[in-house]
């Protein structure tokens, strides 16, 4: 969803979409605010889902990690049902190499609530592998 028009989204989900794409190497493909009547391809309302790639790179894959992480240590602490899943299509019938995509379900947690927590604990805990190499060399002069 890189090019993407927010007002596109379902409004509770807009603020977690913007905060994963804030994430070098995250691409959000779809998202799912939930709904009242949902369609079978929607999420059911207290429901909602974020679809997103990773890019085939180091900055990429330590999002991901760190993404992982936070999303399995605030579920296990009890503080957000929010799941982190792999998905992907058939691979025969698309680009091997470039179906693999994670999906982020929320059932009864605040999606906004939920947006603001990842955005403090990137705040206080997050570095890019180019912020984790400058601060090592920092150490290793010291």
């Amino acid at each position: 969803m890189a090019d993407y028009d927010p007002a596109d989204l379902d409004p509770n989900i807009r603020t977690l979409v913007q905060v994963l794409n804030g994430f070098e190497g995250i691409h959000t493909t779809g998202s799912c605010g939930g709904h009242p009547n949902p369609e079978p391809y929607q999420q059911p309302e207290g429901s909602w889902d974020v679809t997103f790639r990773v890019d085939h790179t180091e900055e990429g894959w330590w999002a991901l990690e760190w993404l992982t992480w936070l999303v399995h240590g605030t579920l296990y602490a009890g503080a957000f049902p929010v799941h982190l899943m792999p998905t992907a299509a058939p691979p025969y019938l698309n680009t091997p190499g470039q179906c693999l995509q994670f999906y982020l379900v929320g059932i009864g947690a605040d999606p906004e609530a939920f947006a603001a927590h990842v955005e403090q604990a990137k705040a206080e805990y997050y570095c890019t592998p180019a912020e984790w190499a400058a601060a090592s060399a920092a150490d290793s002069t010291t």
